[in-house]
């Protein structure tokens, strides 16, 4: 991970740097510092991209400051063609959530999500149909940080991370969405939908 050597102990403090450091470049929302909780993730950068490394191994993130440069400016950015709500983390443990519709077993307690999405575009999650704002919000902590998936150092797509406290928000479980719409031709959008049940 070029160029975040200081900064790469966990997932959340690496993005929220980039995040802050380049003005939420990639996302329509800001932050909403409202609240003063701060996660501590249950996974560190090092160990998703090994999970993302599974599938593509030559997989490496890299700052937005090298994706807006490695890009051509006269180029269409390529369209989203994948949404993969693939890693759920809470207290009772990791669960592989990629291509199912529910988590395989209950969450409790502080909650990650990571979704994987292929592509460039604008992203929305949502939990029971509420948006969650990029950043630090009352409920959330939402970031994301570029991906380059086949080793050229350009951005073929991003990791997009939300947590949050399970017991408080979703008591009962809750429906994940996350919806990414294409910032170009086609213009498509595509949606990963998860149900989380809760202890």
């Amino acid at each position: 991970m070029k160029g975040f050597e200081i900064m790469k102990r966990t997932f959340f403090t690496i993005i929220f740097s980039v995040i802050l450091l380049f003005n939420f470049a990639f996302n329509p929302e800001k932050a909403n510092a409202t609240s003063t909780t701060s996660y501590k993730p249950n996974i560190t950068t090092e160990e998703i991209l090994q999970k993302i490394q599974k599938r593509y191994p030559k997989a490496q993130f890299i700052n937005n400051s090298n994706a807006i440069t490695s890009v051509t400016p006269f180029a269409s950015a390529p369209p989203v063609t994948s949404v993969d709500t693939f890693l759920v983390f809470s207290d009772t443990g990791q669960q592989n959530t990629s291509g199912l519709l529910s988590t395989p077993l209950p969450v409790a307690g502080q909650t990650e999500v990571y979704t994987l999405i292929i592509g460039y575009g604008y992203n929305y999650p949502y939990l029971n149909d509420v948006l969650i704002p990029l950043g630090i919000s009352e409920n959330y902590e939402s970031a994301f940080e570029d991906i380059d998936l086949d080793g050229d150092s350009i951005v073929d797509g991003l990791l997009y991370g939300v947590a949050f406290n399970s017991d408080d928000v979703i008591p009962n479980g809750g429906v994940y969405k996350h919806r990414a719409h294409s910032y170009n031709y086609p213009w498509n959008t595509i949606i990963s939908t998860l149900n989380i049940t809760h202890e």
